[in-house]
């Protein structure tokens, strides 16, 4: 006869992924986050936002903090049912200070792309409130399914496989068992298998040198630590403008006092190709006083050398960004990497 505990553990472990994965009738999963600007009349809707538990059972709202402009001051954020446009939750700051969007290049890593806005109201919502991993993640032996916002289906979601293909510490990249459109779900949940707890938010798609696209996620590793440590929040109209402050910082400038002329000389005209952890190709060019990164990126200023490290401090999608590149003695490789991330880049001379 089979012991009865050993039966009640079984179900207790897995049915949480089963039952989110199969049981549509629990509560609204996705809301359309409207964000009240600072001088409009109408809300902007951007993105998708869901809602998890979290300490002393209380709940929050969770999406990119990719979908706020920076550029104008934002108000609040309401969470409203896509399909009436009915407002369910209004939150007008965030647990803790907001995150950014994240960065591409070197290598990508969005671990701050993330909003956490405290539920308030009097009224539990009728919501499937979700919870966060806060486990570590393998490529080789997690997996993972992606609920996809659609209107048309039950309760405006439906259930897509996806193959895990990289688990970095700055991004997650899966394959979607299906070619779907993802306007306006950046924000979404990416779902583990594994007791059904989120691991990631949506990004969005890139192509890999073999034409394949990969859809990115962010980790929720930062997100969840802020969950559970911050108690403080911070007004959403305290939100610093980025893209101003990008533009009236320095467009390049290297790290040290004074400039060297023998590393000017060596860089000007040189070009550097490389791959990014993903298989990404890179190649960074000098001119006489631009760097370039793939064409996407663009700083003009005077080169300057401390010890060999040069650091280039420049804007990208809104973002101040610095970039440091080491060389090494003979200048036939340098290593390239973004400020927070982990993951260098190496690039080869190729002039």
């Amino acid at each position: 006869m089979k012991s009865p505990v050993i039966f009640l553990f079984f179900v207790f472990v897995w049915l949480p992924s089963s039952a989110l994965a199969n049981r549509k009738d629990l509560g609204k999963l996705f809301f359309q986050p409207a964000i009240h600007y600072s001088g409009k009349d109408q809300p902007e809707k951007a993105g998708t936002g869901f809602f998890v538990n979290g300490p002393g059972g209380k709940l929050f709202g969770i999406t990119c903090a990719r979908i706020i402009d920076t550029s104008k001051t934002a108000l609040k954020v309401d969470w409203q049912i896509p399909s009436s446009r009915k407002s369910v939750a209004a939150f007008p700051a965030t647990l803790g200070p907001p995150g950014k969007a994240g960065v591409d290049l070197p290598a990508f890593d969005y671990r701050s792309d993330f909003l956490i806005f405290p539920y308030t109201g009097e009224k539990e919502p009728d919501c499937l409130a979700l919870n966060l991993n806060k486990r570590p993640l393998n490529a080789k032996l997690d997996t993972a399914w992606f609920p996809y916002r659609d209107e048309r289906a039950k309760n405006g979601w439906r259930k897509i496989k996806v193959k895990i293909v990289a688990i970095e510490e700055g991004a997650i990249g899966v394959f979607l068992g299906e070619n779907v459109d993802l306007e306006g779900r950046t924000g979404s949940p990416l779902i583990s298998t594994r007791g059904g707890k989120v691991i990631g938010l949506l990004v969005g798609n890139d192509q890999l040198p073999n034409g394949k696209t990969v859809t990115l996620f962010a980790p929720v590793t930062d997100l969840a630590f802020q969950l559970n440590t911050e108690t403080e929040t911070v007004s959403l109209d305290a939100i610093p403008d980025e893209t101003e402050s990008a533009v009236s910082a320095p467009v390049m400038e290297f790290a040290g006092s004074a400039p060297s002329s023998k590393m000017t000389g060596r860089l000007k005209g040189s070009k550097w190709e490389g791959k990014t952890p993903y298989g990404f190709d890179v190649t960074v060019s000098f001119s006489d006083s631009t760097v370039e990164w793939d064409g996407k990126i663009d700083w003009s200023s005077e080169y300057k050398q401390t010890d060999g490290k040069n650091q280039v401090i420049g804007s990208w999608k809104g973002m101040r960004t610095v970039v440091t590149f080491t060389f090494d003695e003979d200048f036939k490789s340098c290593e390239v990497v973004v400020a927070a991330n982990p993951n260098p880049v190496t690039l080869s001379r190729a002039d």
